[in-house]
């Protein structure tokens, strides 16, 4: 019998540094039926030409597409465009900076295949550097396997799951649709998404290597040696993200309600999730914005001046500290 098959995307941006290591990194899995489907978002660097070079040096009968840009339309856009080209029955996501290990797409398969109800899989990752060096492993220990559906108060607080590690159906992705081309992330919504329609599970295994480094989109802003400018700007970038990314959600519970069976209540708490997420994630990004950040503080000042009732006049304080702690421990 033939293996089913996986669909490898590749997402790519300015990522010359280490794009050949995480393509020969794919180029080497052990699953008999796999594609590549490389996306790339307008790199203004070589990306493109160490992709090409990197193909051109090895002996492969794996089917590999490159789908290029002329400009960059962010992560959001170029992970739906590589979802439609997908013709797998699983979609293994992976990003240009980062490695996978030789059995990574033979896991995903067998554990799909094993457990129906799975709809989204993640392993546990190393941390690495710029220069492949490793920084944490695991970079969060997990000794049992997590599952995840919509039975809990919160969608996701101490379920690690990782996107560079995820693995998901694709017949999951495309019930939903492509995802808002604001969101600053695909992994928000699809984890989510994956609940909607079944559970989301952790694997303990370690089978991804995570780089860190200044261009991260994700945690770019964490790695040494970048200037608070830019740190303030990627924090303004995953804010304004994180707020589309909670409006995907309120969305993606009311497509639920046709084409998945959960309860109306279920279905309720994803909606408020997704509003708090967008919410606060507002609020951050214009609290650190140099030029929107007084607006907030005159915001909350006109309600107080707004508010005859002191019950309300208190209540309306105590939302604002409550913001502020969120936004303190987020920054």
């Amino acid at each position: 019998m033939t293996a089913p098959l996986a669909s490898i995307v590749l997402l790519t941006y300015r990522q010359e540094a280490f794009v050949e290591e995480a393509l020969r990194s794919l180029l080497k899995q052990d699953w008999p039926n796999f594609e590549i489907i490389i996306a790339d978002d307008g790199s203004p660097d070589r990306t493109l030409e160490v992709i090409g070079k990197t193909l051109a040096s090895v002996q492969t009968t794996v089917p590999v597409r490159v789908l290029s840009s002329v400009v960059n339309h962010g992560l959001a856009t170029n992970w739906n465009r590589a979802v439609e080209a997908a013709a797998g029955e699983v979609i293994i996501a992976s990003a240009g900076d980062d490695t996978s290990d030789p059995e990574r797409v033979r896991r995903s398969m067998e554990l799909f295949a094993a457990d129906p109800d799975c709809q989204a899989l993640y392993f546990c990752c190393r941390t690495i550097d710029a220069q492949g060096r490793i920084m944490e492993n695991p970079w969060r220990p997990l000794h049992q396997i997590q599952r995840r559906a919509l039975d809990a108060v919160t969608l996701w607080k101490g379920f690690y799951f990782n996107g560079a590690t995820a693995a998901y159906r694709t017949s999951m992705l495309r019930a939903f649709g492509p995802i808002d081309p604001r969101c600053g992330t695909e992994d928000v919504s699809s984890v989510v998404r994956a609940q909607l329609l079944g559970s989301a599970v952790v694997y303990p295994e370690v089978l991804v290597n995570w780089r860190w480094h200044g261009a991260n989109l994700s945690h770019g802003s964490q790695a040494a040696g970048v200037t608070k400018a830019l740190k303030i700007k990627a924090k303004l970038r995953q804010a304004r993200g994180a707020h589309h990314d909670g409006r995907q959600l309120v969305k993606d519970a009311a497509s639920a309600a046709s084409i998945s069976t959960r309860s109306s209540q279920a279905l309720a708490t994803v909606r408020r999730s997704g509003n708090r997420i967008s919410v606060l994630n507002r609020l951050k990004f214009h609290s650190l914005h140099p030029r929107s950040r007084w607006s907030v503080l005159g915001v909350l000042v006109f309600r107080l001046l707004a508010c005859a009732d002191v019950s309300k006049v208190e209540g309306v304080i105590c939302s604002a500290k409550a913001v502020a702690r969120r936004l303190s421990v987020a920054r």
